[in-house]
């Protein structure tokens, strides 16, 4: 016995390393596959953003569809209750860089997805302008971005000027002036921001540095993770809709929510 024991205590113990264990390599085929997927991720949205700026892909246009109509109120009361088309932790999706009206505590957040150039976000604007008015004691806007440059090529640029526009503090007037004089030139930005009175110089800096060209593509990115299918698109209290909807529907989809908070 006491042979033995001194034999076992001279024995080298060979321990593996962690990761030539099964676990640990269990560990690094997971974590790999994270990093693939992360990298992929990644390495589409540049390309997208790529193509999102410069517009020569007709896939881009494709992937976001400009839409007369995606969805009834019958079929947006229905995808409430459907987890394909709720987006529990929208709240995510409001960054800092958004233009927000309305109280935080709102019973009713929408996120709000224009492009600018797109006929029938033009065509749902004033509609949904009426409807802030009417329901702004108890919804919160958020206005974000998804301009479709390979279909519109002014978009951009235009969402842009929005941008230099709000860091003056004239946000929801320069975004009324784009939607009702259809002009999105570049002689007709600068003149709206100097019809409301900006600093004209410093807006002038910020249209042509693109400032805000990051943060317009972080909203298209949120679009993409969402999976919007089009402009005009809205995230309501986290459920999807689009499309050109009439006065009659967002009062039913809105008194819809408020009858759910009583």
């Amino acid at each position: 016995m006491e042979e033995n024991f001194t034999s076992q205590i001279n024995t080298p113990v060979i321990v593996k390393k962690w990761y030539k264990k099964g676990w640990g390599i269990a560990v690094l085929v997971i974590l790999g596959l994270f990093l693939v997927a992360g990298l992929s991720f990644a390495g589409f949205f540049a390309y997208y953003a790529w193509q999102l700026r410069f517009g020569d892909a007709e896939g881009v246009g494709k992937q976001f569809a400009s839409n007369k109509k995606m969805m009834s109120t019958d079929q947006f009361l229905s995808n409430a209750k459907n987890t394909s088309d709720f987006i529990g932790d929208y709240a995510k999706y409001i960054r800092p860089s958004n233009q927000i009206i309305g109280a935080e505590n709102a019973p009713i957040t929408i996120l709000v997805f224009y492009d600018f150039q797109c006929p029938y976000s033009r065509e749902a604007f004033p509609v949904f302008q009426e409807v802030t008015r009417k329901y702004e004691p108890v919804i919160r806007v958020v206005f974000k971005y998804l301009p479709l440059v390979s279909i519109h090529q002014d978009s951009l640029v235009a969402a842009e000027a929005a941008s230099c526009a709000q860091e003056q503090g004239k946000f929801l007037e320069y975004y009324n002036l784009l939607f009702t004089t259809q002009d999105l030139r570049t002689e007709t930005l600068l003149a709206n921001a100097k019809e409301l009175g900006l600093n004209t110089d410093m807006f002038n800096l910020c249209l042509a540095t693109e400032k805000y060209n990051q943060e317009i593509n972080l909203d298209t990115k949120d679009a993409m993770e969402i999976g919007l299918q089009g402009t005009p698109s809205y995230l309501v209290n986290g459920v999807k809709i689009g499309g050109v909807l009439t006065a009659k529907q967002w009062d039913e989809i809105i008194l819809s929510f408020l009858n759910k908070t009583k």
